[in-house]
Order: C-alpha cells, then sequence, then structure tokens
C-alpha cells in the first residue's frame, strides 16, 4: 500500500481490503496507523465524515485530536502550575504569612 508520507507497506488481511475497512493515518512522515473497523464503526466514521465534508481519515485524525485536546491541556496546565510554584515558592511563602 502506498501512503503519501511515502512508499510505506502496511499489511492488510483480504475481507479488510475487500470491505474498504482500513485506513492509514498519517501520525509523523514515515509512520502509519492501520485502523481495523466494525460495519457499524465504518458506518458511524462515514456519517461524521459527511457531516463535516472531509475525507473519512481527515474525520478520524479530527476526532483523535479532539479527544485528545482536555487531556493535553490538563497536562499542560499542571507543568506550568507546578513551575510556577517552583519559581515563586519564596514569595508565595511570604505572602502567607
Amino acid at each position: 500500500m502506498r501512503s503519501a508520507y511515502g512508499p510505506l507497506r502496511a499489511r492488510e488481511d483480504a475481507s479488510a481490503r475487500k470491505n474498504n475497512q482500513v485506513y492509514e493515518l498519517g501520525i509523523v512522515i514515515g509512520m502509519v496507523l492501520i485502523l481495523r473497523l466494525t460495519d457499524e464503526q465504518e458506518r458511524a466514521l462515514t456519517l461524521l465524515a459527511e457531516a463535516q465534508g472531509v475525507g473519512k481519515r481527515e474525520a478520524a485524525v479530527c476526532a483523535i485530536i479532539e479527544a485528545a485536546a482536555p487531556h493535553i491541556h490538563d497536562a499542560r496546565v499542571r507543568a506550568l502550575a507546578r513551575h510556577g510554584r517552583d519559581r515563586y515558592a519564596l514569595l508565595l511563602d511570604r505572602l502567607a504569612r
């Protein structure tokens, strides 16, 4: 299978190819993710893609990013809070008195 990210090969079983249920998601240049879907998941992805006016690949990528965003945001906020707490520890102690 040829990917937009280069001549990468992915193994697929014959039934998945026949039913068009294998998608390549480019995560990083040179990396491919094979996504195997049930018929119900395939229909849901098709409906999502149609509703968004994009292809199935783009709909899947957007769904992954949307699902990950709150977790990434929370982790970043915690890291920034830790950094601020460490950086201003003496000042925070003085203000607390």
